[in-house]
C-alpha cells in the first residue's frame, strides 16, 4: 500500500471512530434524560418524574412520616383501604363503568378527589355541584377558616369552583371544597396543578398539598394507568411494558443508522482490480475493440486511440513530450523529410470523415513510426562505427 493510501486509510478509520463515538454519546444522553422505566405520563402519578407527575409530592409525604400505598386497580384499592386510611384518587377518568366507580365510592375512610369528568365526579364525590371555571391560574387567598389553608396561605390555583351540601370549608374561591358525605370527609380539588412536580415548589403549594393528604397516617394513592372497566381485565398492554428509555434509544439508533447510510453512500472506496477469469491475447482484444468502433461508427475515438498510441511510442523513442506539437513536428520532419505542418496534420489533425480516411491515417502513422525506428537504428550503427 502506498503512503497516500495509508494516510487515507488512517483518516477514514479516525472518521469512523469519531462518528461511532458521537452516536454513542447521543444515545447515552437520550437514555439519561429520558424518564425512568417506572415513570408514567399520567398526571400526578406517584412514580411520574415529568412535570405533571406526582413523584415530588410522594416523597414529601414520605418525609412527613405518611405511609403511601400506591395502587393501580380497583381490587387493589379495596384490599388496601380501611377506616383509618385516606383515599387519594387521581386520574379518575380512567375509572369507567358504574360498577367500578361504585366500588371505589363505597371504600371506607376519608378521601381526596381531584377534578375529573362529571360522570366520575358525581359518583366519587356525590352531591357536589359545579360553579364557575377559571381558565387562568392566579394566586388566591384561602378565604376560609380551615387551619390547613390558613397555614398554607395564598396559592396559585384555578380550575372549577364547587359547591355542596353540608360544606365544612370552601377555600380558594371554591377550588378546594371540604364537605361531609356518609360519615366521611370528602375533599374535592378543582385544580391539581399545584400538586405536580412543576408546581409543588410554588409558594404555599407544598403546604396545602400536605395539609390535604397528611390528615391520616396512611394514604391509599389510587393512580390507575389503564382504564378500569366493568368485567374487563385490568392491566397494561404489551407496548406499555416497554420502558420509555428503550423507545428513546431505538429512535436514536434509527437516526444513527440513517446517518451512517448517508455517510457511507458518499464514499465510493478504492478501485478493486479483479483478475480476469480468461487471458485474452492483445491482438484479439484490439480486433474486438476495432469491430466495436466500426459498428458504432466511432471514427473519432478510433483515430484518437491510434494517434495516442503512436504519440506515446514516439515520445518515448525521441524523448520529446507528446503535448509539444511544434517540437514533435520539427523533430519528425527532419527524420522523415516531410514538412512540420504535414506531420502536425497526421498526429494532431482533425478526425477522419470516413473509413477510408481512417485507414489512410493509420497507414501514415505506421510510416512515421517505422521511418523513425529505421532512422534510429541507422544512427546507432553510425555511432557504433
Amino acid at each position: 500500500m502506498s503512503g497516500a493510501s495509508a494516510v487515507r486509510g488512517r483518516r477514514g478509520a479516525k472518521g469512523a471512530v469519531l462518528f461511532v463515538l458521537v452516536v454513542a454519546v447521543l444515545v447515552g444522553l437520550a437514555v439519561f434524560f429520558s424518564d425512568d422505566e417506572s415513570a408514567s405520563d399520567k398526571p400526578l402519578d406517584p412514580q411520574g418524574w415529568r412535570k405533571g407527575g406526582g413523584h415530588a409530592l410522594a416523597e414529601l409525604l414520605r418525609e412527613q412520616g405518611v405511609e403511601l400505598r400506591v395502587v393501580r386497580t380497583v381490587p387493589e384499592a379495596k384490599a388496601a383501604a380501611t377506616d383509618d386510611t385516606l383515599l387519594f384518587v387521581t386520574n379518575g377518568s380512567y375509572i369507567t363503568g358504574e360498577s367500578s366507580l361504585s366500588q371505589v365510592a363505597a371504600l371506607p375512610g376519608d378521601r381526596v378527589v381531584l377534578d375529573g369528568a362529571y360522570s366520575q365526579m358525581r359518583v366519587l364525590a356525590p352531591g357536589i355541584d359545579y360553579g364557575s371555571h377559571r381558565l387562568v391560574q392566579e394566586q388566591r387567598k384561602p378565604g376560609c377558616g380551615w387551619s390547613g389553608a390558613q397555614r398554607a396561605g395564598p396559592v396559585e390555583i384555578g380550575g372549577w369552583a364547587y359547591t355542596a351540601p353540608d360544606v365544612v370549608d370552601s377555600c380558594y374561591d371554591g377550588a378546594v371544597l371540604r364537605y361531609r358525605q356518609g360519615g366521611r370527609l370528602v375533599s374535592v380539588v378543582g385544580d391539581s396543578s399545584f400538586m405536580s412536580n412543576a408546581g409543588i415548589a410554588a409558594p404555599g403549594a407544598a403546604a396545602l398539598a400536605l395539609n390535604l393528604l397528611g390528615t391520616r397516617h396512611t394514604v391509599v394513592w389510587l393512580a390507575p394507568q389503564v382504564s378500569q372497566t366493568d368485567g374487563a381485565k385490568a392491566g397494561p398492554d404489551l407496548m406499555s411494558l416497554v420502558p420509555d428509555r428503550i423507545w428513546w434509544a431505538a429512535r436514536a439508533l434509527a437516526v444513527a443508522v440513517v446517518l451512517t447510510g448517508l455517510w457511507q453512500a458518499r464514499r465510493l472506496g478504492p478501485v478493486v482490480v479483479e483478475r480476469l477469469p480468461v487471458v485474452v491475447r492483445a491482438s484479439e482484444t484490439s480486433e474486438g475493440l476495432g469491430k466495436l468502433y466500426q459498428a458504432r461508427r466511432a471514427r473519432d475515438r478510433a483515430a484518437a486511440a491510434l494517434r495516442g498510441a503512436a504519440l506515446a511510442r514516439l515520445s518515448k523513442r525521441l524523448a520529446v513530450p507528446a503535448r509539444s506539437q511544434d517540437t514533435m513536428a520539427a523533430v519528425l520532419a527532419v527524420w522523415s523529410q516531410r514538412s512540420p505542418q504535414e506531420i502536425k496534420t497526421i498526429l494532431y489533425g482533425p478526425d477522419p470523415d470516413d473509413d477510408a480516411a481512417l485507414v489512410a491515417l493509420a497507414h501514415e502513422l505506421d510510416i512515421l513510426e517505422n521511418g523513425t525506428a529505421e532512422h534510429a537504428v541507422l544512427e546507432g550503427k553510425v555511432r557504433g562505427v
